[in-house]
């Protein structure tokens, strides 16, 4: 797949000895799927044209906006890392090795909620894409890379009309209002 003509912008393009690199910083034990490191190899993160994604809970959809792909802008084993875009590296050990998902899980996206779209890297899950609330509540979104990144949609909003940007609502809000109207019309 030629992946920098789908993006806006990318941090660059990674050798295989770096993402190698990558891989030992993630633990040395987790293989990124092919799919992703061909991203990385030819865009190493950055900012998708397309950026709406489905979420689904409980036959309810609702959409969020990929802000941007995590990039490999970190330091080769035993230098010093200056952050200028977050970084897979610093991602993964916010978020797995401090208890907050899977250690088989690489966080690879965030939405504009700061919520996480992550990567499985081991196990009966490897290659598939999920999403996960600042909550903690974890939604299947694709089997792969490349499904998940060509079901993203272009957000005609933007172009469209000019003012603030639209509030997004998740599942869980659209079945808390379902909730709300179905007790509405019982009367309670």
């Amino acid at each position: 797949m030629i992946w920098k003509n789908r993006m806006k912008s990318t941090n660059g393009e990674l050798s295989d000895a770096r993402i190698a690199d990558l891989e030992l910083q993630l633990g040395g034990k987790l293989r990124l799927p092919e799919d992703y490191r061909s991203f990385l190899l030819s865009c190493n993160g950055g900012v998708p044209v397309n950026t709406i994604a489905s979420v689904v809970e409980d036959g309810d959809e609702s959409t969020t906006k990929v802000r941007r792909f995590y990039g490999f802008t970190g330091r080769k084993a035993g230098e010093r890392e200056i952050e200028t875009n977050p970084c897979l590296v610093e991602s993964y050990r916010g978020y797995c090795l401090s208890g907050h998902g899977p250690k088989t899980t690489v966080p690879i996206a965030e939405d504009d909620g700061s919520n996480r779209f992550v990567i499985y890297c081991e196990g009966s899950r490897f290659g598939q894409i999920w999403f996960v609330t600042t909550e903690g509540r974890k939604f299947f979104q694709a089997p792969s890379f490349e499904r998940f990144f060509d079901s993203l949609e272009f957000d005609d909003y933007v172009s469209d009309v000019k003012g603030p940007p639209p509030v997004l609502t998740t599942p869980w809000e659209l079945k808390r209002k379902q909730e709300e109207r179905e007790r509405a019309e019982r009367g309670g």
